[in-house]
């Protein structure tokens, strides 16, 4: 298996020059499932919701897991990429044995080498996190398409016994697709991204909640 890492950081077309442009941020930050719970249960705002994690963030009971920002324009497209390039086998030629040619014990041709399962197809997938946006003002206030994807690797997977013995990945995907309405440099809770059991650390299930920022640019 191969690992190639790129980054692509911002993909945007031309756009008219009396467009509306704004810096949107989008952040992911991880707490105890019974503290995300606490901050739901007293229908906190977006922006309140923030600034208690922010709070909390600097006492180092909240961690940030994700931080990403781009410079857009009303009507257009971005899309930022931070990922690696993972290459794994998708098909294998199974395993067989070559026998030799010199005469034969017992009336059995005896065997040269094995050739263990071979890879004989391979895929692609990128590795890290993906964020796709759109923007639209609607009269003081923003609309945003936001799709957001992180791929992680969990484990390789071991099949069959010695000269059959092939490795095949299992990843794991956190996503989220929406449409927020948001205001200007306000945060906005917009859902939650937790990845599964296995990629947790600790015992305690912690839950990502994620949230976007837009703030109108004046330049």
């Amino acid at each position: 298996m191969m690992k190639f890492s790129f980054l692509i950081l911002i993909f945007t077309v031309l756009c008219p020059l009396d467009a509306a442009g704004a810096e949107v941020t989008y952040e992911v930050f991880s707490m105890p499932m019974n503290e995300a719970a606490k901050l739901r249960r007293e229908k906190l705002g977006g922006e309140e919701s923030y600034r208690r994690i922010l709070n909390q963030l600097e006492k180092g009971e909240v961690r940030q897991e994700g931080w990403m920002t781009v410079k857009m324009v009303e009507g257009k497209r971005a899309i930022l990429e931070e990922v690696d390039e993972f290459i794994f086998p998708t098909e294998y030629d199974r395993a067989r044995v070559i026998f030799g040619t010199s005469g034969p014990i017992m009336g059995v041709k005896q065997p040269l080498f094995p050739i263990p399962d071979t890879a004989s197809a391979y895929d692609t997938k990128n590795m890290g996190n993906t964020l796709e946006l759109e923007l639209q003002k609607k009269g003081g206030s923003f609309f945003l398409r936001l799709g957001a994807t992180k791929v992680s690797l969990i484990g390789v997977d071991e099949f069959g016994e010695k000269t059959g013995k092939v490795e095949m990945p299992r990843f794991a995907i956190q996503a989220l697709k929406t449409g927020v309405r948001v205001v200007s440099g306000k945060a906005a809770l917009v859902g939650t991204v937790s990845p599964p059991r296995d990629l947790q650390k600790g015992e305690e299930k912690r839950v990502w909640l994620a949230f976007v920022t837009v703030t109108e640019a004046n330049d």
